[in-house]
């Protein structure tokens, strides 16, 4: 990784978050870097339940009320008392900005703190000031005080790759089953989801785990799951393909000839399928962050062909 090149952990937390609750994705808005005033005083994610009673599938959100304020450390940052106070006071101020008087209740208020090692100075603190911990889940610990915010610390090294696939990836830590599992969570996401949060998970997976990911990527079993995993799709792309190329061909054979006409769409339609097959493949394995040279050599292009569809796409 380039030295002047900075890893964009919160945004890519931000979406990890979107893709953990994306089961109960109808129950929430999401306001990032949410303005208590002018900056500095900037929530890292606001999460917005917008039915109250509705219990959300995945663990970190079981403590969520209406009103849910996120703050991220990435692993070079510290999490201690001053950032805990720092929330408690954004939580304040959030309150103090509602419409009207008791608009929003103190109890429909959370904060989490999330940290990829565990903060022991902080939970140290915590206990010494008359503070509860509770492991509620694996990685996630409930803070508990009479008059307190409902509070917990999310320990993202500790939570279950099973049940928190997203904000696990978040680390420079990765082993190799979890850079195959990045990969396959990525091309299993709609293409919209892919696009717009899972690929800035991804990137910061791959930025802080470089040689990791290019060794998973060299392996040819990883190059035929790719291949394998998006046939489907290629195949539908492709008939749809050959259908225009027919349809162009017919037309053009109203003026040449009809018979010849559906001799040419058929051939113009298997061209145009196999070339519009190959570029698909081209732009999915470069926007999951495959090199060139990788691409060119799944879909036996050359490096200049390659790269003249990603330019184009």
């Amino acid at each position: 990784m380039s030295k002047h090149k900075k890893t964009q952990w919160h945004p890519a937390f931000c979406s990890a978050m979107r893709l953990e609750f994306r089961d109960d994705a109808d129950y929430l808005d999401y306001i990032n870097e949410y303005n208590l005033n002018t900056k500095p005083l900037q929530m890292d994610l606001l999460i917005v339940k917008k039915i109250r009673d509705v219990e959300l599938k995945n663990g970190i959100g079981k403590i969520f009320r209406t009103h849910n304020i996120l703050e991220y450390k990435s692993p070079k940052d510290s999490l201690n008392k001053n950032t805990y106070l720092k929330v408690v006071s954004y939580a304040l101020l959030y309150k103090t900005q509602e419409n009207h008087v008791d608009e929003i209740e103190l109890s429909e208020i959370t904060i989490t703190l999330v940290r990829e090692s565990k903060p022991s100075k902080l939970f140290l603190w915590f206990r010494r000031n008359g503070y509860e911990i509770i492991q509620k889940y694996p990685g996630i610990y409930y803070i508990e005080r009479e008059n307190h915010f409902l509070t917990q610390i999310i320990v993202s090294s500790e939570l279950s790759k099973d049940n928190q696939k997203w904000l696990t990836l978040l680390s420079r830590n990765l082993d190799r089953l979890d850079a195959e599992r990045a990969l396959k969570q990525l091309h299993a996401l709609p293409e919209n989801e892919k696009e717009k949060y899972g690929s800035a998970v991804l990137t910061v997976a791959e930025d802080e785990n470089k040689d990791l990911f290019e060794n998973v990527k060299e392996d040819k079993n990883m190059c035929e799951f790719i291949r394998n995993f998006m046939a489907p799709e290629l195949a539908v792309a492709r008939e749809e393909a050959i259908r225009e190329g027919i349809a162009e061909g017919r037309e053009k054979g109203i003026a040449e000839g009809r018979a010849e006409g559906r001799a040419e769409g058929r051939a113009e339609g298997r061209a145009e399928g196999r070339l519009a097959e190959r570029k698909d493949i081209v732009i999915r394995l470069f926007k999951a962050g495959n090199s060139l040279i990788d691409i060119s050599g799944i879909v036996q292009m050359s490096l200049a062909e390659v790269e003249a569809v990603v330019a184009e796409g």
